[in-house]
């Protein structure tokens, strides 16, 4: 039998560069954060083989946004791929995370 292989999506995290700003009410990074936490405390049967980031991250296109980002992802397991959203910033999407299609986690 094939093992099957768990993905993890994640999509419009919004972020800011500063870590307290909120967004309609919400801060982005303390919901990203929660996200993060759950997935790590299911068992590692349950882990995602791959994750994919599939833009809109951040709200205010700041750099800080981005690194933000990367360094909450790498918590994760797993390979991550990021693509860019409409909202997405390019020259500071690309300073972080270089071609919007390449492996940047492992």
């Amino acid at each position: 039998m094939k093992k099957a292989v768990k993905l993890l999506q994640l999509t419009d995290l919004h972020l800011f560069g500063s870590q307290k700003t909120k967004m309609v009410g919400i801060n982005p990074l303390e919901t990203l954060q929660k996200v993060i936490t759950k997935i790590l405390s299911e068992s590692q049967q349950n882990h995602p083989d791959l994750t994919i980031l599939t833009g809109d991250i951040s709200q205010d296109y700041s750099l800080e946004s981005y690194k933000l980002a990367t360094k909450i992802l790498r918590q994760l397991p797993c390979p991550t791929v990021v693509t860019m959203g409409n909202h997405d910033h390019r020259s500071s999407f690309t300073k972080v995370f270089g071609n919007p299609t390449q492996l940047v986690t492992n």
